[in-house]
């Protein structure tokens, strides 16, 4: 038996059976895989697996153990299977016959829009353009993870526009199909958009036929048609809509194309009575005919469904969602399994293939008809060259380690460092100069000047200053997830990810944790397994957020001037060892259970979208300086009015007469062993709860006071080299903030779960810090 895992790179086979069960089967089906389907084996990742392969147009990754189930067929056995191939699909023909649109008051009410269509179609750019508003865009699958919802622009009518998760099928396989089809089904929208990526119209229009089933009112929106230009092939439009029944717009929401045409399209529909329902699939007559007594069974339940059609085909299909959902007894059961047992036999076909592989048949040969080549395309393309360096067997592993090195450097090297000093003197002393004459002209108490040149320009400017380097952070990863690089950096890192018992999809959100942790836990929903998503999230806080940059940065500066980037660089690997060192832990024990399976949608390379890149880092590094205004000023000034009373509510000169250092105190001999031991440094960890950044405007407070220029020195006056790097590796570990918290609370949805991350954070992080002192203090005696 040949199965897809024994091919060799570049050899093509016809798939003959698939032997994968469960949501990985429907999955594997739902992706175009089916018996009598072309698959070709484009390459295997530097470590040998997962594999990428071609189907229907489009490239996925999948794993070697998942791909040896799928069986194809000899050479002699392909001829013969071609030659006597018969289309059983009987394309499309009538129409729904529903009852007609009912009239609505547009000046009362919303219309409701939903937004549909499958990852990396361009769904999240469109509904910025149609909304103007500034969601997150990547170019890998699963960036749409919740619904988002905003009001449709231009126009004179109240819409509201629904940004639903991506999907492949409104089948129950992954959280983000689920919250789509429950939208659709139990909101019942006034008009769906379905978005297609044109360069992947055999798979896109797949997602299509089942939206045709439900009844709702749809606009086609080819997206991409300009990519496709360039591949030297057109779609022909009024064909497709003649075939489908459905009105059908080109655009390119990445340039703004064809906007106005589609708002157009959109109020024409909303304010007519005409049913856009498309042409209904029509099955072969075996399936029909089943298809017809299951929907007289669901008729006899509850009179008239909205969408029979739709949950008939579903019922077909074995989906335990409709089945319950509908009251299907068991013996009703029984007699559709003998059905589908039956049509199995007739067919010599598994029947949970069915229903797909007749989709299939008929979209393939409506592409056949609608897309036109005009002219050859390459073979050779700049796409295909960037990924024989970027995923090569032996360019792909020092191509990411450049990549990552290459980050670093630029953000913490020679560049970051003069952006960080020029923004550093600008505020110190332009801003603190001006303000503090400012307040001496105009008399200012003694207090009220403390309170604005050590507590706001002191604290929030000793964050504000690591801006250029935040920007400069995030401007680089959102270049790599924009021109599409993560989907491969996540083909390349799935085997050693599965080492730690976790799938290769786990990158995504762990690197996004270097951002900030918490899109990086919300961002876990792509993950289908618990397992997976659980494990996940506890490992976020060892990535290092943005916000714990300003203490590297701070430490690394005082300490080791000489050598900042890989003071910081050794600090980011500590972080990233300690959560593998989690991981290998936790992953057979809070974690266990069986490994997720792994395929996902290989996007085209594309050239980074500079409006894309502006959002992306724009919305984070908004999120920053939200936070400096409001939970860090918040923090600096309770620390500053803490550290100046005494619990007499009198000014200090001294403040470790102050309330703070009462505080402090109590906390500084758990510190000990960690050779920090003192109130101010105990203290700042602890603001560093509310927020990671007030832990370097809690020191430029209680160290520097009214010198924060002179805040480095000062901590070496504080500090030795081994009580730095100990503060520094605590602060790398232990809680995050209270968002962070928040969210992987709001998503571990367990108490057990979010007590034992805390503590084991606080644990790894004391004994971490404590090795790092005393380690650090006996290499020092021998140097």
């Amino acid at each position: 038996m040949q199965s897809l895992s024994s091919m060799r790179p570049q050899e093509t086979g016809v798939v003959k059976k698939i032997g994968s069960r469960g949501a990985l089967r429907r999955r594997i089906i739902d992706m175009g895989i089916t018996p009598g389907v072309r698959i070709k084996v484009v390459k295997r990742a530097p470590l040998g697996d997962p594999i990428e392969v071609s189907v229907h147009g489009y490239n996925l990754s999948i794993r070697k153990s998942d791909a040896a189930q799928i069986e194809l067929y000899s050479k002699d056995e392909e001829r013969k299977v071609l030659k006597d191939k018969k289309t059983v699909f009987s394309g499309v023909s009538e129409h729904f016959s529903l009852p007609p649109v009912p009239s609505r008051n547009a000046e009362l009410e919303n219309y409701n829009i939903a937004l549909i269509g499958n990852p990396n179609s361009g769904k999240t750019t469109l509904f910025n353009s149609l909304t103007g508003s500034y969601q997150y865009v990547g170019n890998w699958p699963g960036v749409t993870v919740a619904r988002k919802e905003g009001q449709v622009k231009n126009t004179e009518l109240p819409i509201n526009l629904v940004d639903l998760p991506g999907v492949y099928s409104l089948s129950p396989y992954s959280p983000e199909e689920i919250v789509t089809r429950n939208y659709i089904i139990n909101e019942s929208p006034d008009l769906i958009i379905n978005i297609l990526d044109a360069t992947n119209l055999e798979r896109n229009l797949y997602l299509t036929t089942q939206l045709m089933e439900l009844g709702c009112r749809i606009i086609l929106v080819l997206n991409m048609s300009d990519l496709l230009a360039r591949k030297g092939k057109v779609i022909d439009i009024k064909l497709l809509e003649q075939k489908l029944g459905l009105p059908v717009v080109s655009v390119s929401a990445g340039k703004n194309a064809g906007i106005d045409v589609l708002l157009q399209k959109i109020e024409k529909i909303l304010l007519s009575k005409e049913n856009t329902f498309g042409i209904r699939p029509v099955y072969s007559q075996e399936i029909e005919f089943a298809l017809k007594k299951i929907g007289d069974m669901i008729s006899e339940k509850s009179g008239y469904s909205e969408h029979e059609r739709f949950k008939s085909v579903k019922i077909f299909e074995d989906d335990p969602l409709v089945i319950t959902e509908t009251g299907i007894t068991a013996n009703e059961a029984s007699g559709i399994e003998k059905m589908r047992d039956n049509i199995s036999r007739f067919y010599d076909k598994d029947k949970d293939i069915l229903i797909a592989d007749e989709r299939y048949q008929g979209i393939c040969a409506l592409c056949d008809k609608a897309i036109k080549t005009v002219k050859k395309e390459k073979s050779v393309t700049r796409s295909y060259i960037a990924d024989k360096l970027l995923t090569g067997k032996y360019t792909a592993i020092p191509c990411f380690i450049l990549f990552m090195l290459g980050i670093f450097y630029i953000t913490f090297g020679p560049i970051g460092s003069v952006l960080k000093n020029f923004c550093e003197n600008f505020i110190n002393n332009n801003t603190r100069g001006s303000i503090e004459s400012i307040l001496n002209y105009v008399g200012a108490s003694n207090w009220s000047k403390s309170l604005v040149l050590d507590a706001v320009i002191g604290g929030v400017g000793a964050v504000v200053a690591f801006l250029p380097q935040v920007i400069l952070l995030f401007t680089l990863i959102s270049l790599l997830e924009d021109c599409g690089y993560m989907a491969r950096a996540t083909f390349i890192m799935d085997r050693p990810f599965r080492k730690i018992g976790l799938s290769g999809k786990a990158f995504v959100p762990l690197i996004m944790g270097f951002g900030c942790s918490v899109p990086a836990v919300l961002g876990t929903k792509i993950l289908e397994s618990k397992k997976d998503k659980n494990l996940t999230i506890f490992l976020i806080p060892f990535m290092s957020c943005s916000a714990k940059m300003p203490v590297y940065m701070l430490f690394a500066s005082a300490f080791f001037p000489n050598h900042q980037m890989a003071a910081v660089l050794t600090i980011y690997i500590l972080g990233i060892l300690a959560g593998v060192l989690t991981a290998l832990i936790f992953k057979d024990t809070l974690f266990e259970g069986e490994d997720a399976p792994f395929i996902m949608e290989m996007p085209e390379y594309k050239m980074p979208s500079f409006k894309n890149v502006f959002m992306s880092v724009w919305d984070r590094t908004r999120d920053f300086i939200e936070r400096a205004g409001t939970v860090i000023l918040v923090a600096t000034i309770i620390v500053w009015f803490l550290q100046s009373f005494s619990v007499n509510l009198e000014m200090v000169s001294d403040n470790s007469q102050s309330i703070l250092a009462s505080i402090g105190n109590l906390a500084a001999p758990v510190f000990t062993l960690c050779g920090f031991g003192n109130w101010r440094a105990a203290v700042s960890l602890l603001t560093g709860l509310m927020a990671k950044e007030s832990i370097v405007s809690t020191l430029s407070i209680l160290y520097a006071g009214d010198n924060p220029e002179n805040l480095s020195h000062i901590l070496t006056e504080s500090f030795s080299q081994s009580s730095a790097a100990s503060f520094v590796v605590f602060a790398l570990l232990y809680t995050p903030c209270v968002a962070a918290l928040s969210a992987i609370f709001r998503e571990f949805k367990d108490k057990k779960l979010i007590f034992i991350s805390v503590a084991y954070q606080l644990f790894i992080a004391f004994l971490f810090s404590a090795l790092a002192y005393q380690i650090f203090n006996l290499v020092q005696k021998f140097i």
